[in-house]
């Protein structure tokens, strides 16, 4: 004998849908499904956010290693205290030194000073790196010629350090006229990468 009762058995055409259980419990599972895939996403935005941001800084990094190199090379003197002969920025570093003019065919002085400069970068607080040159006949009638931004994304709270050495590997003052290699230690806005950025002078 069959106990319990019979239910109807659904077929193509019953329309009879979903029950309110079942709506209940599919809204439910989605909602998780969704919470899961919007926190993927939001971590995926953010770290590929931080992946820009270290590529940028590192950029910037590269960008002052090569033209202190530059610039360290060609240099007869270096200062990193005193009254900037170029420019009127507290100096980080000042490299001095002469070139020369082939259309005048005479010797002329050229001073290029690297500053520190306050500003705001893609909407956060930053330093700035300059690169500022001089020229003139002389020492005393130097003019800028020009400013180059080397390096937008400087820590606004960690100082750069400038230290130099002779051509044996001891620390010697900057000033120091046997000094022949420059190393100036930067840290990026982040405070994620820090660089040492090196120059070696040819002519002592």
């Amino acid at each position: 004998m069959l106990t319990g009762r019979l239910t109807r058995w659904r077929g193509p055409g019953d329309d009879a849908g979903f029950t309110l259980i079942e709506l209940i419990i599919s809204i439910a599972v989605l909602g998780v499904l969704v919470t899961a895939v919007a926190a993927a996403m939001f971590t995926a935005l953010g770290t590929d956010k931080t992946t820009d941001a270290r590529l940028s800084e590192s950029r910037d990094l590269q960008t002052a290693a090569s033209y202190l190199a530059d610039d360290v090379a060609g240099a007869q003197s270096f200062a990193v205290s005193g009254t900037a002969e170029c420019g009127s920025d507290p100096l980080l570093l000042e490299l001095r030194g002469q070139q020369f003019n082939n259309s005048s065919l005479a010797t002329s002085e050229v001073v290029i000073t690297y500053v520190l400069r306050s500003a705001t970068v893609d909407g956060a607080a930053s330093r700035v790196l300059h690169r500022l040159t001089c020229e003139g006949a002389t020492t005393a009638s130097l003019a800028q010629t020009g400013d180059v931004t080397v390096a937008r994304l400087i820590s606004t709270t960690v100082n750069p350090t400038v230290a130099c050495k002779n051509a044996a590997g001891g620390t010697v003052s900057c000033g120091d006229a046997s000094a022949a290699t420059v190393s100036v230690d930067v840290t990026s806005r982040s405070g994620d990468l820090t660089a040492r950025l090196t120059g070696h002078r040819r002519t002592s």
